[in-house]
């Protein structure tokens, strides 16, 4: 199983500001410092990534610095509808493509809390995401995706040599002559 956030979940993340649940930002320091902070511009980037508009620069942001395994909550106590979603963060500084098209898509009352545009766009790499208590993606390692691969080979050249044994074995029993032997049994006799 892989990464990809849907059209579903970004409906919920991307409103959650204005339906009156901005997501939390889960983060810890290097010293393992934990910081809670809520973060009205996030959003589904693309299939694979979470984004943000990150202007306060407080706790959270320096946690960002020297760790950047963060998670983020979204709850919706309405339509009872919950996601984590665990990643890495990568901060988008002045003159970073990646910033510019984070900002663009940022909700209007962020960016009017930051009418210098001083803020920077942070881009997380979700790694796995889980809807209440159940993992429901979870991106698999290099390693992993080798073994999956090397199981599917596998699996295919097994598949094609029981069909060649399968084959054989069919030809085999259609060129026999073979002769119902009567009564109720079902056994057949080779002539």
């Amino acid at each position: 199983m892989g990464i990809n956030l849907t059209d579903e979940m970004a409906a919920q993340v991307n409103k959650a500001r204005e339906d009156g649940v901005p997501c939390l930002l889960g983060t810890t320091s290097a010293k393992g410092e934990p910081d809670i902070a809520v973060r009205g511009s996030m959003m589904v980037f693309d299939s694979e990534h979470l984004a943000y508009w990150e202007r306060s620069r407080n706790e959270s942001f320096a946690n960002l610095e020297e760790n950047a395994e963060v998670v983020v909550f979204y709850r919706n106590p309405e339509t009872r509808a919950q996601l984590r979603f665990y990643g890495a963060a990568r901060v988008c500084r002045q003159g970073d493509e990646v910033r510019e098209k984070i900002m663009s898509r940022v909700v209007q009352p962020e960016l009017d809390a930051d009418p210098q545009r001083l803020g920077m766009g942070v881009l997380i790499r979700v790694n796995r995401v889980r809807q209440g208590n159940n993992v429901i993606m979870e991106r698999q390692s290099a390693a992993e995706l080798a073994v999956i691969e090397a199981v599917s080979e596998a699996e295919r050249r097994l598949e094609e040599a029981n069909k060649s044994a399968d084959e054989g074995a069919l030809d085999a029993l259609l060129s026999a002559d073979f002769r119902y032997t009567g009564g109720n049994s079902t056994s057949m006799s080779r002539r």
